[in-house]
């Protein structure tokens, strides 16, 4: 801007005097002493600044791009007006939120105070933006413009970092011995640690540190799908701890981490193998009949699992081992010999006693189980029938059962069996013998306990049932010298025979009777205690 200089044209003409002919002013020169300085609005530029995921960005002055080329010289950068906020990320200055319209000088850029923070796993080209004007320190006097009149854009690229992914599982079930191979599957699950772009990537599972590594002939593992699988040794029982950590495939460039922390698990393998009877035939392992060591398995020549070879196998396990063996299907099993003794702690479990029914199909005498002493074994839910035992003692003792050691049934039928001593069931001196919700009928003795002959302790309860069983002696039951027999409520002896005395009991030994037992009479007793 110029001032006018009409003033001083004034000065030297007028009316009264003639204009001078030779004045001359130097006009340039004057016009320029007189102009006034204007500020020009600065400059900003656009702007990429990158910072790595979860990593707050430390923003310097350079990053606004800050010229000024319309003053001469140009003024100098005073600050940043926020035009708009980011999306995905925190702008603080101060450690305070920065909001729209707000400024931020330069001296608190300089001192690292201005720090924009992307949210929690957000990344990639252009996670975040804001837009900005630069103000110079020209000031706005005359007209003058001191802020950018353009917003410019900060682009944020957030670099991927990997996370740590992370392992979930819980120490795998308990286990029975077996060398059959073992699998759970999702045993084990993968959670990358990071945002969706860490969705996708694929997992891979490291077992180490397996404290006791004689349980097993193939060690334990874990597949991408998080299944676990692992092979026992034969005959192999106890506990083991092993350690497992998963990789994911994001890898660890940037500082990522692809590894979780170290999980330890517990593994107990119980001193217990089962068997799943599928056959009713009466056949030989097939390591038996082939005289080849045992396997384990109880397998016949034709793979199928039949009781026999389930005996077998189980009295080769290590002592104390609980050998359950369960049935698949309905039917009868004709022995044509004796089974082996059980000189493990058996469990056999049937599907009812109309279900399942093992009887002697031969013209030879033996008895259907005998239980070896120190044994634990309960027998549930079948039928136990033409048992025969004959011979000097004990062979000559319990047509269905001889028990040497401890004896739980629960709802087995005795029908049909025979022997000198104990027609269904000899309890030998020493024997524990526990029967409930059983049936005893129709055995026979031809000297004493056509139902039960006890020499150990017995005891009789929950709803059984002894009847229309035969002796000499104690045509339900004989209780033999020093043996100790209890019979609690909701037994019941019955409609048994004796051809000499004791047609319900013969006690010689001492008889305990619990509630409402309904016994038939007689009852020669000799410690009879009510």
């Amino acid at each position: 801007m110029f001032a006018k200089l009409g003033w001083i044209r004034r000065l030297f003409y007028s009316k009264s005097y003639p204009a001078p002919k030779r004045v001359r002013l130097g006009i340039e020169a004057l016009e320029d002493r007189f102009a006034l300085s204007v500020n020009h609005a600065p400059i900003g530029a656009d702007t990429t600044v990158i910072t790595l995921e979860d990593t707050p960005y430390v923003f310097t002055a350079s990053d606004f791009g800050f010229s000024d080329p319309g003053d001469t010289p140009a003024n100098n950068f005073l600050a940043v007006k926020i035009a708009t906020t980011p999306v995905s990320a925190m702008l603080n200055n101060n450690g305070m939120p920065v909001g729209a319209g707000m400024f931020v000088s330069l001296s608190d850029i300089s001192a690292g105070n201005l720090v924009l923070t992307p949210m929690m796993n957000v990344n990639g080209p252009g996670a975040t933006n804001f837009s900005f004007q630069v103000r110079d320190d020209g000031g706005t006097e005359n007209g003058g413009v001191d802020l950018d009149p353009t917003a410019r854009t900060m682009t944020v690229d957030v670099t991927p970092v990997n996370d740590a992914p992370s392992l979930m599982a819980f120490n795998p079930p308990d286990t029975d011995m077996g060398i059959d191979p073992v699998e759970i599957p999702y045993w084990a699950m993968f959670s990358p640690g990071g945002g969706i772009d860490e969705s996708t990537q694929t997992a891979t599972y490291t077992v180490t540190n397996v404290s006791n590594p004689s349980l097993f002939a193939a060690m334990p593992a874990v597949a991408p799908d998080g299944k676990l699988s692992y092979t026992l040794n034969l005959y192999a029982s106890g506990s083991t701890t092993f350690d497992v950590k998963v990789q994911d495939s994001g890898g660890a460039a940037n500082g990522g981490q692809d590894t979780s922390p170290v999980s330890t698990f517990t593994l107990v393998v119980r001193s217990r193998v089962t068997f799943r009877v599928n056959t009713v035939n009466d056949s030989n392992d097939a390591n038996v009949q082939n005289s080849q060591p045992l396997d384990g398995r109880a397998l016949d020549i034709n793979n199928q699992t039949s009781l026999r070879a389930a005996v077998q196998e189980g009295n080769n396990f290590p002592a104390g081992t609980i050998v359950s063996i369960n049935f698949t299907g309905m039917g009868t099993i004709n022995l044509g010999t004796a089974l082996p003794n059980l000189n493990r702690n058996f469990r056999i479990t049937g599907l009812g006693s109309t279900f399942i029914t093992i009887q002697r199909q031969s013209a030879n005498a033996f008895r259907i189980f005998t239980m070896n002493a120190g044994t634990e074994v309960v027998i549930r839910d079948l039928t136990i029938a033409n048992g025969a035992a004959a011979g000097v003692a004990p062979a000559n003792s319990g047509g269905g059962i001889l028990n040497g050691g401890r004896l739980e049934i629960y709802g087995v039928v005795f029908e049909g069996n025979s022997a000198e001593l104990g027609g269904g069931i000899g309890n030998a001196a020493g024997a524990e013998l526990l029967v409930y919700n059983s049936d005893l009928h129709s055995n026979s003795a031809t000297n004493s306990g056509g139902g039960i002959f006890n020499n150990g302790q017995a005891w009789i309860s929950s709803n059984t049932a002894i009847y229309v069983n035969e002796a000499q002696y104690g045509g339900g039951i004989f209780n033999f010298t020093g043996a100790q027999l209890t019979v609690n409520g909701g037994a019941q002896i019955y409609s048994n025979t004796a051809t000499q005395r004791g047609g319900g009991i013969f006690n010689a030994g001492d008889l305990v009777m619990v509630d409402s037992t309904r016994v038939q009479l007689p009852i020669l007793q000799v410690n009879l205690r009510l």
